[in-house]
């Protein structure tokens, strides 16, 4: 009885084994999918964007361009 029990435990750990490495490489197959279509859509959206209105001015050049309040 007890050889019995030790091959259904090991079927079972078997079966649970090739379970959880099956469905792993799913998911990884189908976030890999998803990854590049985001890589895709990505690049298409960003192929019809146009230029920016003033490339030439950067982050240091908008911040000198704003009017501060002066106290008297």
């Amino acid at each position: 009885m007890p050889h019995l029990l030790a091959d259904l435990a090991e079927q079972l750990l078997s079966a649970a084994h090739d379970a959880y490495t099956g469905g792993l490489n799913t998911i990884g197959v189908v976030c890999a999918a998803l990854i590049a279509g985001t890589a895709v859509l990505a690049a298409t959206s960003l192929r019809t964007t146009g230029p920016a209105s003033h490339p030439q001015n950067g982050p240091a050049e908008a911040a000198r361009n704003t009017s501060t309040p002066t106290r008297a």
